[in-house]
């Protein structure tokens, strides 16, 4: 169920606006707590800290970025100790935690991308996972077990540190049958989803074919493809990881990973957890200046800098506030719309900061002709970008939205209809009459919205390249 808060855009805004300009007084070093998947597919370093410094968020300010990469767990505690003004995690079940504390500075998270999970194992593949299950990562993590149970020729290595990777590791752990299994020890207070293979000795003890690392996400795929005794005297490394970490390291440092291949990914709509089983959302919060535990400053004492974090958190959504027609400042997605490129092909990472707009009419990169003193009717359907539980990306059913339209090349814009996207998840509008000679540009203007499914929210838009233009002779 999509849920509006039609409180948050207003809220957000002026809040934004309030912090930026304190934020423009003094340049400032924002400290960024976030999964190590950012570092170790070196999406950080090369699509996030450049672009940023260049950005129109930074332009006059000149904040540094300080980025600490480290499990998601360990992302939020550092934020609620005071060691950060953003995090950028990707664990939903620990984030819940996070935002219902009251540490989000906004009502929720921003949805930003999304990779896939895999699961890599040595190129021998003792457990036969690429041969019987290339696309059931529970029925690999079975096969895995009873391997290493069996013959002693397989293991299992888990980062065990509480970070995203390893939450979903622990939540995919309870989905099997036929592996004895345990309550993850370092699940959230009263969580009853995470598990961990069962020892037999019992509660608090693993089999020997399930060990822990410890490491962050590109080490510990390092580690696994090492396979040192030290770290899993039967051999046979198995582990998961994300798509993005994987493939830098194929690109950037074969050697890394030359033991390891991919034996499962894309599970497929009949294997348990259906097609989303392996889908790995990011999201990125501003820390709440005040310490909600406290109603002050933060442990450490410092003061979490939400105006230097709202700035980076547009630039990561490229969010134009919704604002429209003439004289706004319209500051494009640079960093989400690099995403599609990165590491590709195929594509690694998919942008989720908005609503997915297809098909659009007129379709991107498609010229209509009109009749002078004509109209056209325009119309977009809304979709989510992160796949959903149900396998697909399901319509976005009530999203307000603008239509607007320009005759000046993007100079000036009017309104040209308003609403709510339909049961269809269809926005539309009819244009203004179309005068001879003139070429029209479209663009669609969608507000924050609540993106339930994660406890996070699209941000706003302005989506100008995915309609065509109209031209009368």
């Amino acid at each position: 169920m999509i849920r509006l808060r039609r409180t948050v855009p207003l809220v957000v805004a002026l809040a934004a606006s309030c912090v930026a300009a304190s934020a423009a007084q003094a340049a400032y070093t924002i400290r960024i707590q976030g999964t190590s998947d950012l570092t170790d597919s070196g999406l950080y370093a090369n699509n996030i800290q450049n672009q940023f410094l260049s950005s129109p968020y930074d332009k006059g300010v000149g904040d540094t970025l300080q980025y600490t990469a480290v499990g998601t767990g360990k992302a939020i505690s550092n934020a609620e100790a005071g060691l950060a003004d953003a995090i950028v995690v990707h664990s939903p079940v620990l984030e819940k935690g996070f935002v219902s504390a009251g540490y989000s500075y906004e009502p929720l998270g921003r949805s930003l991308f999304y990779n896939d999970y895999v699961i890599v194992g040595p190129k021998s593949d003792p457990a036969h996972v690429a041969t019987n299950d290339p696309n059931n990562a529970v029925g690999a993590f079975e096969a895995i077990a009873a391997e290493g149970a069996t013959n002693g020729d397989a293991s299992f290595v888990s980062r065990n540190d509480a970070s995203g990777t390893n939450t979903q590791e622990e939540t995919m752990w309870g989905q099997t049958t036929g592996v004895p299994i345990q309550l993850a020890a370092n699940r959230p207070t009263g969580n009853t989803t995470l598990f961990q293979p069962e020892g037999t000795g019992g509660a608090g003890t693993y089999p020997a074919w399930y060990v822990f690392s410890g490491l962050t996400q590109g080490a510990n795929v390092e580690a696994t493809d090492t396979c040192a005794a030290s770290l899993a005297p039967d051999g046979g490394c198995y582990t998961i990881t994300d798509l993005g970490t994987f493939t830098y390291l194929k690109q950037t440092d074969p050697s890394a990973v030359s033991n390891l291949m991919v034996v499962s990914q894309n599970n497929s709509a009949s294997a348990p957890g259906g097609v989303t089983e392996l889908v790995n959302p990011f999201h990125a919060y501003i820390l709440n200046p005040v310490d909600p535990a406290t109603g002050g400053a933060y442990p450490n004492g410092t003061t979490p800098n939400a105006a230097a974090a709202t700035l980076l958190l547009n630039f990561l959504t490229g969010a134009t506030n919704g604002s429209s027609t003439v004289g706004k400042t319209d500051n494009s997605p640079v960093f989400q719309n690099s995403l599609a490129g990165y590491l590709a092909p195929p594509q690694v990472f998919t942008s989720s900061a908005f609503a997915a707009l297809n098909p659009t009419v007129p379709a991107k990169g498609t010229v209509v002709h009109v009749a002078a003193h004509g109209t056209v009717t325009v119309s977009a359907t809304l979709s989510y970008a992160v796949p959903q539980p149900t396998g697909t990306s399901p319509l976005i059913i009530g999203m307000p939205y603008t239509f607007e339209q320009s005759v000046n090349a993007g100079k000036a814009w009017t309104v040209i209809g308003t609403g709510t996207s339909n049961s269809s998840g269809v926005a539309t509008a009819t244009t203004k009459k179309v005068s001879s000679g003139q070429t029209v540009e479209i663009q669609l203007v969608m507000p924050t919205y609540d993106d339930s499914a994660f406890a996070t929210q699209f941000s706003p838009n302005t989506d100008i390249a995915a309609f065509g233009t109209i031209q009368s002779p």
